[in-house]
């Protein structure tokens, strides 16, 4: 999982759902592999693991297998 707070960038590896909270109770839609994202921050969810925060304001995983760091 990614926690670095300075990460910028993310392309999605894999589908990916945008969610609108930090613990991924309301799936807002899916998005496809090579999908870019501005990164606003990275919080932690109730269960401890890392969530990025995208720059239009929803969420999606920080697991390395999911997303990469593009900047």
């Amino acid at each position: 999982y990614y926690a670095d707070k300075s990460l910028q960038q993310v392309k999605l590896l894999k589908t990916v759902y945008l969610y609108k909270d930090v613990d991924h109770t309301k799936k807002v839609r899916s998005y496809p592999k090579d999908t870019v994202f501005d990164v606003k921050t990275i919080d932690k969810s109730k269960t401890g693991l890392w969530e990025i925060k995208t720059a239009s304001g929803y969420y999606i995983t920080a697991n390395k297998n999911y997303v990469r760091k593009t900047k």
